[in-house]
């Protein structure tokens, strides 16, 4: 029975391993999104961080339990575990404000905070396996019984944790809180261990613990405004001066820019320059009370979409946008109405063009989908460039938005967007928001089958260089061309 009970418990604290590792994983590359970013190098370095602390940590606790076999030695490993994730809690912050002080490049700035954040809890959490191994094999001839059963746990914890923090958690509490309850089921965890033993400093440390990580969640967690954690994404809103000295409302979603504002006076001026060049172009093409149908492809914080439903009541303005909990949060903060010839798709953009769109053609295509202030790959590519062409009408044009130079190193990326469209329409135009052609800046490239004078932009002649397919395309690399 004792043997039994045992057993029970150290798999039960095997299973909260893994979801507290899986949970803690996916939390940490949400803590980067808004000053590091969401990149694979973001995600290579969270992820290569935690498996190289899992490793050392599976090598230090086979070390400690080949000297020791008690069981307060796993409640001490636990109450580590808490201490570390606490740590996040209260210095996370300033770790990376540090990261971003002491590195410009995104893959080092991530290296950094994921070894001073991210390293320790992982590696302790690695310590638990192979000394819950050690107390839970009583006989040489029940090894691989023991073992293959806080394996399973432990696996099973893993799964759980991952799909109930991606699919549930992030859409109900914030990852802060998120690593409060995670920090609370490393306590409860611990006290299923040899409970009587030293109960009152524990009782005294399991305390301590709880009071100073709540007292870290109701601190703000990002000093630039209010955080908001959605199921896809962490934005943050924050109130600011605009170019023009006017205070605005933006959302931010990285660390190089705004993705959506308005003026908080109530004004429904567009604030971004691209915007307001999408704006004039469809004036361009379309009288006010024409019936068109537009599709915007990134809804941001829903200006664009909301401005262009106002100011072409006939039009049908079609948003994609895959956080179906972003229209809620514009609605919210930033003024958008839900018009009747507004309609949203909360779907991945790739997926809604691939599939035909709603299967009648578009007059015109926005292509304004951004991680930060860059394209994501699959939007540069032949493949999808063709998918654009598919389900644009004759006489429609396609417009891409992007960060970029003419010329540099940021041109790179500058051509590989031009050539995964160029290839597929015979005229092509561009407009920046900055004339110097060897400067960073908003750049709005214009795509036709006919030709569009109308529009009053430069003629875009050049070749086709490098045309990148969805089998390789390696925007994220060259875009280190632009943001060093």
């Amino acid at each position: 029975m004792v043997k039994d009970r045992e057993t029970i418990v150290y798999r039960t604290v095997a299973f909260t391993a893994g979801f507290v590792l899986m949970t803690f994983e996916l939390v940490a590359a949400r803590m980067l999104a808004p000053t590091i970013g969401t990149s694979i190098f973001v995600w290579t370095n969270v992820l290569g961080v935690i498996m190289a602390a899992l490793a050392l940590g599976y090598w230090l606790g086979g070390r400690l339990a080949d000297k020791r076999k008690e069981d307060m030695d796993i409640v001490w490993l636990l109450f580590a575990v808490v201490a570390s994730i606490i740590f996040v809690l209260v210095a996370g912050s300033s770790i990376i404000e540090l990261g971003l002080v002491f590195f410009r490049d995104a893959r080092w700035q991530g290296l950094f905070v994921a070894t001073f954040l991210f390293a320790a809890p992982s590696l302790l959490l690695g310590m638990t396996s192979p000394y819950l191994a050690k107390l839970a094999v009583s006989s040489t001839k029940t090894t691989g019984n023991a073992v293959a059963g806080l394996s399973t746990a432990n696996a099973i914890g893993s799964i759980l944790g991952t799909f109930a923090t991606g699919f549930i958690l992030f859409g109900l509490i914030g990852g802060y809180t998120i690593l409060l309850a995670l920090i609370i089921l490393t306590i409860v965890a611990s006290w299923l261990v040899a409970p009587k033993e030293l109960w009152k400093l524990r009782v005294a440390v399991s305390g301590l613990a709880v009071i100073i990580a709540l007292v870290a969640v109701l601190q703000p967690a990002d000093t630039r405004g209010r955080v908001i954690d959605t199921a896809a994404a962490r934005y943050v809103v924050h109130e600011g001066l605009w170019r023009d000295g006017r205070e605005v409302r933006m959302l931010i979603t990285g660390p190089r820019g705004a993705q959506s504002a308005v003026y908080t006076d109530g004004s429904n001026d567009l604030v971004f320059w691209y915007k307001q060049q999408v704006s004039a172009l469809l004036r361009r093409l379309h009288e006010e009370d024409a019936e068109f149908r537009v599709l915007i492809l990134g809804g941001g914080a829903f200006t664009l979409p909301d401005y262009l439903a106002r100011n072409f009541p006939k039009a049908r303005i079609d948003v994609v946008e895959i956080d179906p909990e972003l229209f809620d949060i514009a609605q919210r903060y930033f003024g958008v109405e839900d018009h009747a010839n507004m309609h949203i798709y909360a779907e991945d953009a790739r997926s809604f063009v691939n599939r035909g769109g709603d299967g009648k053609l578009y007059d015109f295509v926005l292509v304004g989908v951004s991680h930060d202030i860059a394209l994501p790959w699959q939007f540069a590519t032949k493949e999808f460039g063709e998918a654009v062409a598919q389900i644009l009408a004759r006489d429609g044009v396609a417009v891409v938005n992007l960060i970029a130079a003419e010329e540099g190193g940021c041109a790179r990326i500058y051509e590989a967007v031009y050539g995964a469209y160029a290839q597929y329409f015979r005229y092509r135009y561009l407009t920046r928001d900055n004339v110097a052609p060897d400067e960073i800046a908003n750049s709005v490239m214009v795509f036709a089958r006919e030709p569009k004078p109308e529009l009053g932009l430069r003629r875009l002649d050049k070749e086709i260089g490098r045309v990148y397919t969805d089998r390789f395309a390696p925007i994220e690399h060259l875009l280190l061309q632009c943001h060093r």
